[in-house]
């Protein structure tokens, strides 16, 4: 099986037959088209489980010519046979040419009773009749025919430019509408709807898609053949001019409609009429002249049956019409509206935020006034004048009062000045200035929007403001900025601020001053600048940043944290020392101080000199390169030194332990049991020292010298050449256990300010015995095989008892070039 390559013909005759033929033939799977204009006469047919596919809809078009003729079977530009399967269209466009071929309206690309179809990267332009178009056997199912053909399959990144209806399902079952967006292009064909599922269709989904023109009807769930069933609408986008966002109100009912995260509307109609339909809308907007939602009946006499949660209805008349303005308006008595906000804005005494009688739950706000003011919003209700900008870029000053200010389109200024006021810069990148009292509403994908606050200020939840900032960051005034669950840049001034960034991913700028900054939930970038600030982090993706000599800084996590190179920050603490969450928290390149809580932490410093306080729980401390202080407090802790680190434990804290690095000597008192090397498979010469307490000391496979210091030591050398060190007064409570002795290969350094009978720097054959009692005046260290037992004395066979200082292994060949003096 074959793929064919097609150049365009610069002639601008018809291609349809050449590409036919190359579809059409029996060993070719797949045609890819050039880069370049293709004409066709007549439809382009794709076969089953074949692919028409271009080099990209930029770069491929196929376009009707004006003698474009009918087609016995398929009446498209591009189509499938009928009931072909696993057809592919991709990565081309495809002109209808505005084209009325015998009087009948022309599609651009139709899937014809086509099952498992993939189109995908395809743009269609100037249809009168359907711009993506996929339709089932209709006719069959009208005649009765239970086993009628469903279409079915996928369309991926499509467009559609200037058609009667954009994207239609006529007797569709399972497509998927993924990334596909219908415009009015040049607008000189009437448009019906930008996605039009009918005659019986269901378990239709549309993802991500959004239709926005002055002429397009956006959603329309119309059908008088057989009822809708499972059509969902998931984070869409609708703004059109003449028609409603989406309407639902034809001669059959809609079953099981879900909407979900998607906005509608209307300059000029309502946001949504939805008549006989069953369903769920959650977290959605609808927006419209006059009324923002209406429901109501099917032709049919099906009432409408809806639970719609989280969601926002918006019905706006001019403040100078006649006209009532609705939230919602509702018919029957089969809607529930749970939270959310239903707003009207209009004329004085005209303005209702819901008619009819839904089921609206107590957390649902209910703007009844809209322009003119509602205790939600202007406390007494009262509003001192509305302003209504224009479509072009104005500055909008209120009074002393409680004002309204709608900036509409444009890039507006907005100053309420004081009082209560309500502010809307609409699209456009718009700047406001408040006060504490002022509301602030922005939409999504409504421009970049700036707030500057003169005092204390908080977002409304989901208003879309990019930055909030302070009037004059020069100014001292300690001021709170709170943001939303959206991603906000706050900018505070040369005060002490609080800047509270919500969820979202935030930006958060302190200034001068001794700031808090808190970015919430989500992952934030904090700047201190200067002062002494505080952050509290809780997300791993958070970043605080301080540059140098800009005050003494702390990080609070609740979270585990790790500090961003170059940021001069003194110390990471967690926010509650108590918690017993499990923490890691790493500092940088500098002298960091970083402290846990009650868990099981992990405290990393980095380079510098660090000091690391894992308090409660059993922690991993590792100061990293430089001389750094650890102290893990309560709990058994593991602590990963360099040569020039200090490790601090009371008695009484847990079982801890120390792995070296590097040479390694324990601090006085230290209460540390184990004293061991980093990694024990390493062969770089590691010398540990103990203190006076009981320690265990343990080598790596190198050359070690293990000196356990006071108390009774245990020392491990773990493979290589090692040296035992005694070098503290000898005594019963100074006897060390030298568990893996290698006699001739290992030796034992004998301190002289200890042994002070003996002077050489070796030890003499007749200065080396065996047994636990010297037999002759010159012996002073004896080894009993026996017990293992290695003994000190003073005075050979004088009167002097033996003093017991180390147990080796029994049985051990020992002779006197086992041990030198030091």
């Amino acid at each position: 099986m074959t793929t064919i390559y097609i150049e365009a013909d610069p002639s601008g005759t018809d291609d349809s037959a050449r590409i036919n033929a190359a579809l059409a033939d029996p060993d070719v799977t797949s045609v890819v088209l050039g880069p370049g204009t293709f004409y066709a006469a007549s439809s382009i047919l794709v076969p089953s489980n074949k692919t028409l596919t271009g080099e990209g809809a930029s770069a491929t078009m196929i376009q009707a010519l004006p003698e474009f003729a009918r087609d016995a079977g398929s009446f498209g530009v591009v189509a499938s046979e009928t009931g072909a399967v696993g057809v592919t269209v991709s990565n081309l466009s495809i002109d209808a040419n505005k084209l009325l071929v015998d009087g009948a309206r022309l599609n651009a690309c139709y899937m014809d009773q086509a099952t498992g179809f993939t189109v995908s990267g395809v743009n269609t332009y100037n249809a009168t009749g359907y711009g993506q178009f996929a339709q089932g056997d209709v006719g069959a199912f009208q005649f009765g025919n239970p086993d009628a053909v469903y279409a079915s399959g996928t369309y991926t990144d499509c467009w559609s430019f200037n058609a009667n209806v954009a994207f239609e399902q006529m007797m569709g079952d399972g497509i998927t509408l993924t990334n596909c967006h219908a415009r009015d292009g040049d607008g000189d064909i009437w448009v019906e709807y930008s996605f039009h599922p009918l005659a019986g269709s269901k378990n239709i989904l549309f993802q991500d898609c959004s239709s926005i023109g002055a002429a397009s009807g956006g959603f329309g769930l119309v059908t008088s053949l057989a009822a809708l069933e499972n059509i969902s609408i998931i984070d869409c986008t609708v703004e059109v001019g003449t028609s409603p966002g989406i309407t639902a109100a034809g001669f059959n009912p809609v079953i099981g409609l879900v909407i979900s995260g998607s906005s509608f509307v209307s300059a000029s109609n309502a946001g949504a009429r939805l008549g006989g339909v069953s369903g769920t809308i959650d977290d959605s907007y609808f927006q419209g002249a006059v009324i923002g939602a209406e429901f109501g009946y099917s032709s049919d006499g099906t009432a409408s049956e809806i639970v719609i949660s989280h969601s926002d209805a918006l019905g706006i008349s001019s403040p100078w019409s006649l006209a009532a303005s609705y939230g919602i308006n509702v018919f029957g008595d089969g809607i529930v509206w749970d939270g959310g906000r239903i707003e009207a804005w209009g004329p004085p005494g005209l303005v209702y935020a819901v008619s009819g009688s839904p089921e609206v739950s107590a957390d649902t706000l209910l703007v009844a006034d809209g322009y003119f003011g509602s205790p939600p919003l202007l406390g007494e209700g009262i509003l001192d004048q509305f302003i209504l900008g224009s479509d072009a870029s104005e500055k909008l000053v209120g009074g002393a009062g409680n004002d309204v200010l709608v900036g509409l389109a444009g890039n507006d200024i907005l100053d309420g000045g004081t009082g209560r006021d309500v502010l809307q810069g609409g699209a456009g990148d718009d700047v406001y200035y408040v006060g504490s009292d002022e509301l602030v509403f922005e939409r999504a994908g409504d421009g970049f929007d700036t707030i500057y606050a003169r005092s204390s200020f908080a977002l409304d939840a989901g208003s879309h403001i990019e930055v909030l900032g302070t009037i004059d960051w020069r100014l001292t005034d300690p001021l709170r900025l709170d943001g939303n669950e959206l991603n906000n840049k706050l900018v505070g001034n040369s005060g002490a601020n609080q800047l509270y960034g919500g969820a979202g991913n935030d930006s958060l700028i302190g200034m001068a001053g001794d700031d808090i900054l808190d970015g919430g939930a989500g992952g934030d970038v904090m700047l201190g600048g200067e002062g002494d600030d505080s952050y509290y982090v809780d997300d791993i993706l958070d970043v605080a940043r301080e540059r140098e000599g800009e005050g003494f800084d702390t990080v609070y996590v609740r979270s585990s944290f790790s500090l961003e190179a170059g940021s001069h920050v003194e110390v990471i603490a967690t926010a509650d020392w108590r918690l017993t969450d499990a923490l890691r928290l790493v500092g940088n390149e500098l002298n960091n101080r970083v402290i846990g809580n009650s868990g099981a932490n992990q405290l990393y410093g980095g380079a510098g000199d660090d000091t690391l306080l894992g308090l409660a729980g059993n922690d991993i401390l590792d100061g990293g390169a430089g001389r750094d202080l650890m102290q893990g407090g309560e709990g058994d802790d593991s602590y990963y030194v360099t040569g020039g680190d200090q490790v601090i434990e009371l008695d009484g804290e847990g079982f801890d332990s120390v792995y070296a690095w590097e040479s390694f000597a324990l601090a006085a008192d230290a209460s540390i049991e184990v004293l061991g090397t980093a990694n024990a498979a390493l062969r770089d010469a590691i010398d540990l020292t103990g203190n006076n307490l009981n320690n265990k000391l343990i080598g790596n496979a190198g050359a070690n010298s293990l000196d356990g210091g006071a108390g009774s030591d245990t020392l491990r050398g773990m493979g290589g050449p090692d040296t035992f060190v005694f070098s503290t007064a000898l005594g019963p409570d100074n006897i060390d256990l030298v568990v893996d002795f290698v006699a001739g290969e290992d030796r034992i350094a004998l301190d002289r300010k200890i042994f002070a009978a003996l002077a050489d720097a070796d030890l003499a054959p007749s200065a080396f015995g065996l047994g636990a009692v010297a037999t002759h005046a010159d012996q002073r260290i004896l080894y009993d095989p026996k017990s293992g037992g290695l003994f000190y004395d003073a005075d050979g066979n004088g009167a002097s008892a033996a003093i017991q200082f180390a147990t080796l292994s029994a049985g051990l060949s020992l002779t006197h070039t086992d041990f030198f003096l030091i």
